[in-house]
């Protein structure tokens, strides 16, 4: 177990539950009673939710050209379009749902905290169904939402659409986004794409962060082997072949180049370790799946990648697929295209499943709450300060409404929290609307009172100095006696928060 590891009992109770069950999994398979997959699925569908409404969002499962979707509607009225979520679940193209506990949590959660649209796609699943049927799915899905007719519906602006996934859903998102955004006949685009811990390749199945998680947290890497294998075939030379780096076939050498990591890599993650290509020709048989940028989107030549939004990776350092996420990040950038990238030096693999009950694992929550901020750039040069007015203070004491400052359209959000800092008037305001600032005493989370309309939100530690590191403003020098901070967050403009205005 890591040294930096947060919660580190936690982890452990998760990492021998996840090898317990591949143990019996295996041992099952082995002796003929079911197979890994069957038996893997089988818990995962004990997790699954019903489609229950509360009283700020509708939730309803429905289809869209037949592909079943868990659909995510504010019940606020809205005078403008909404924005929308399009979003991939992860779980190796084999298991899980969008109707999980963790999903439908987080989908809630994103539906109630944007005002936004949010679909939940449930594609098929290997290896009842072999790619490329995750993947039409997933554009089949995509394309029938971006019709005009579908974004009338349900109120959703077009010009604020965000594609988003974790893990192998955060390689369908990548793959349907390519797609999406080099098809001349499809009007709408992609907005941003928010891919959280992707698997973008399998063409190289010997990179450091396969070497260094071998026998990684949830996740290791005969396990990802096994899954991916799947994804293409129930062959089992596939895999045996992938553990060897031995899979491509003999045609397969000019790929090499997009996932050449020693060139890719940042120096840190490259390490001591010695680059050696892959042996082709390992399989007495060829997969044109192996060769395909919808299986393996990493695979991608540069004019395909040159046409691609805003784009947002967050990668974890004890990941077995750590790389994958890293070198896209890289190539991305080398073409011009605009990348925020976070990278968690103590996240593990499929953090964000286990926000809910019985783990309420943080690191989960800190990937959730990051993603909220995800259109916000990390590389973003720190702003001028900006002259604004101060808030009135009340007159009719902690009950009565003060009227609201007017911030002016280019103030930056730590600009106004600076400056509210000095101002009583926000605590007044705050409580003339009920709006209760929640107190945590185990660890400094700040609150974040929005513009008219919006609701508070937490935001962590982690993320506060990730802002203090942009607009270069003490973050901590505030008079009110509480453990959280009032931030005032007002209309950013297009270059500070992109997708999320």
């Amino acid at each position: 177990m890591p040294d930096n590891i947060e919660e580190s009992w936690k982890i452990m109770a998760l990492d021998a539950i996840a090898k317990t069950c591949t143990f019996t999994a295996m041992c099952f398979e082995n002796m003929g009673i079911m197979r890994y997959e069957e038996f893997i699925s089988m818990i995962f569908r004990l997790d699954y939710t019903q489609p229950v409404s509360d009283e700020y969002i509708t939730v309803t499962d429905t289809t869209f050209v037949d592909i079943p979707v868990r659909l995510y509607l504010p019940r606020r009225k809205s005078e403008t379009r909404r924005r929308a979520v399009i979003y991939f679940h992860g779980g190796g193209f084999c298991f899980g749902s969008s109707k999980q506990r963790a999903f439908d949590f987080l989908n809630r959660w994103t539906a109630n905290t944007l005002d936004a649209v949010v679909v939940g796609v449930d594609y098929r699943l290997a290896p009842q169904h072999h790619f490329p049927a995750q993947f039409e799915d997933g554009l089949a899905a995509v394309k029938f939402f971006l019709l005009e007719k579908i974004l009338t519906k349900y109120g959703v602006d077009p010009t604020r659409i965000c594609i988003s996934g974790d893990s192998s859903g955060g390689n369908l998102a990548t793959a349907v986004t390519q797609q999406v955004q080099n098809d001349a006949e499809i009007k709408h685009k992609i907005k941003m794409q928010v891919l959280l811990y992707p698997g973008l390749q399998i063409t190289d199945s010997y990179l450091p962060s396969h070497r260094e998680n071998e026998h990684g947290i949830v996740l290791t890497r005969d396990v990802a082997i096994k899954l991916v294998s799947l994804y293409f075939t129930k062959d089992e030379a596939l895999p045996q072949a992938m553990r060897r780096n031995q899979h491509m076939p003999l045609e397969s050498r000019h790929l090499f180049k997009f996932v050449n990591w020693s060139i890719l890599l940042p120096e840190k993650y490259r390490k001591d370790y010695v680059y050696t290509e892959p042996i082709l020709g390992g399989l007495s048989y060829s997969l044109p799946g192996l060769t395909d940028s919808r299986a393996l989107p990493l695979l991608a030549n540069d004019s395909q990648l040159q046409n691609l939004p805003l784009t947002y990776i967050l990668t974890c350092q004890h990941d077995v697929l750590r790389d994958d996420g890293l070198m896209y990040v890289t190539r991305l950038r080398n073409v011009g295209v605009q990348v925020v990238h976070d990278h968690i030096e103590d996240g593990i693999h499929g953090a964000l499943s286990y926000m809910t009950s019985p783990f309420y694992l943080r690191l989960g929550l800190r990937i959730r709450d990051i993603g909220r901020w995800a259109g916000l750039p990390s590389t973003m040069p720190a702003p001028p300060p900006v002259p604004l007015p101060m808030a009135p203070q009340t007159t009719g004491g902690m009950g009565s409404a003060s009227p609201r400052p007017s911030w002016g359209p280019h103030a930056t959000p730590l600009a106004v929290m600076h400056h509210l800092s000095g101002s009583h008037g926000v605590l007044s305001e705050l409580e003339a609307e009920q709006q209760p600032l929640q107190l945590r005493a185990a660890a400094p989370l700040f609150s974040l009172p929005l513009a008219p309309n919006k609701a508070i939100f937490s935001l962590s530690t982690e993320l506060l100095q990730r802002f203090k590191k942009i607009y270069a403003l003490d973050v901590y020098c505030f008079p009110y006696p509480l453990s959280q901070a009032v931030m005032c967050m007002t209309s950013p403009t297009e270059a500070t928060d992109p997708f999320f205005l």
